[in-house]
């Protein structure tokens, strides 16, 4: 099943009231593994553990469709094999990516970061790449963690996820702080579709 037929699905499963946890299964494929999300069981390849359609996903719509993601369009600036470098407009620095892709220079591309890899914090992180300075917009508090919604100059808006590891944790950033986001050279993806 490709991935636009399982949007339709959810839509036309979602429109009949299916209850939350059910699971689609085709023909002849009992034996194959699933993964579950939102409530509609996703055939996997049997091959590919759910962490890796998680942490890995082979284009946009499954970067959207599993989970929580920071997305940013961009181009390729360097493609080598132990790294790839891609512009954005939305950063004033290069994202830097600690293994190539095979793409090649100007390819536009996505930048895909799930929030729980981006640090946050009040003081500039070293280096010159993977960083960019915002405000603090919003906050939503959840008990084990609060997302973090941070407003870049260039208007983009990154989410980071911080664990409420102790009590009372939101005392050191609050709304209309000045923060840095960054994030570890092999924490996000480049999407090439």
């Amino acid at each position: 099943m490709d991935l636009r037929k399982i949007k339709k699905l959810i839509d036309l499963l979602e429109q009949l009231g299916a209850p939350k946890g059910s699971q689609l299964q085709g023909a002849g494929e009992a034996d194959r593994g699933f993964g579950v999300t939102e409530g509609l069981g996703i055939y996997l390849d049997g091959l590919t553990l759910p962490d890796e359609v998680y942490e890995q996903p082979a284009n946009r719509f499954v970067a959207e469709f599993i989970g929580s993601v920071n997305l940013f369009d961009g181009v390729i600036d360097e493609d080598l094999p132990e790294y790839v470098t891609v512009r954005s407009p939305l950063f004033p620095a290069p994202i830097y990516i600690a293994h190539g892709i095979t793409g090649y220079e100007g390819q536009p591309v996505a930048f895909a970061l799930r929030p729980e890899k981006v640090m946050i914090g009040k003081d500039e992180p070293e280096g010159h790449t993977n960083k960019a300075q915002g405000v603090i917009e919003d906050i939503a508090y959840f008990g084990t963690h609060s997302v973090y919604h941070v407003r870049l100059p260039s208007g983009a808006k990154v989410l980071a996820n911080f664990a409420n590891s102790q009590r009372w944790a939101s005392d050191g950033l609050t709304w209309g702080d000045e923060v840095w986001v960054h994030w570890r050279d092999n924490d996000g993806v480049v999407l090439t579709s």
